[in-house]
């Protein structure tokens, strides 16, 4: 658990509990979290990523209907949010949206399988035709740029692996 590739420019990370990320729900210059700035042969058309996460009780409603991950710091190629008790998905500057029906609870860690493969998106085991992912910096992030939204909670066992160009990122996980 003692190393996360982060973009050494913005290394905004605080290590606490259980070894993760703690990520204070805070959108702006006192944000707490989680950057990963993916590298060049990362694929954006064939990918996976697995990680927990153990939601805190929110204080607003962005915090509970609100972000867990997102991929890409401007048009927000996918995020994972969280809403109504379930986990959703959106995908392109949120023009699409999934409800995966996968529950969560607040103090409870979480498990989330996810694989993109050129236009279908799989979340532990549940499939969804989600078509092609915009472009963008490949940065993954607790923070939603688009509606200003932080995940408040803990983020652990981080891998990030792009199938196609055989690139591995692996986060938490040393």
């Amino acid at each position: 658990y003692a190393s996360l590739m982060t973009n050494s420019a913005n290394p905004r990370l605080v290590f606490q509990k259980l070894g993760a990320v703690y990520c204070n729900g805070v959108y702006g210059k006192d944000a707490q979290g989680l950057e990963v700035s993916l590298n060049s042969l990362f694929d954006r058309n064939c990918f996976t990523l697995s990680f927990d996460f153990l939601p805190e009780f929110p204080e607003s409603y962005e915090q509970r209907n609100g972000n867990i991950l997102t991929l890409d710091s401007g048009m927000r190629a996918m995020s994972l949010i969280l809403y109504d008790g379930t986990i959703r998905v959106r995908t392109n500057n949120s023009r699409n949206e999934f409800d995966t029906a996968i529950p969560y609870s607040i103090d409870q860690w979480k498990h989330l399988d996810l694989t993109y493969e050129e236009g279908t998106l799989t979340v532990n085991g549940k499939v969804f035709q989600v078509g092609r992912l915009n472009s963008g910096d490949n940065v993954l992030s607790n923070r939603n740029y688009g509606n200003g939204a932080a995940f408040k909670g803990h983020i652990r066992n981080l891998v990030v692996k792009s199938k196609m160009k055989n690139a591995l990122t692996k986060a938490l996980m040393e």
